[in-house]
């Protein structure tokens, strides 16, 4: 498979669109909910290495209204 492919959901690992969550779920940092809606807001899922120290990044970037880490 080419990895720039994305891949089927006959392939895919089965529970991808379960929660992994019960919501409401509250961040352990700033206590903003995680569930609230962005109306007109996109999202972006970035992989990064040091999750809670890339996190803290975007925490006081113009445009950005929530982050999470997981």
């Amino acid at each position: 498979m080419n990895k720039a492919e994305m891949i089927s959901p006959e392939n895919a690992l089965p529970g991808g669109r379960t929660p992994v969550l019960t919501m409401p779920f509250f961040h352990r940092v700033t206590g903003d909910r995680l569930d609230r809606p962005f109306p007109g807001a996109e999202t972006i899922y970035l992989a990064m290495g040091c999750f809670w120290g890339a996190e803290k990044l975007f925490w006081n970037t113009n445009g950005v209204l929530q982050t999470a880490v997981g």
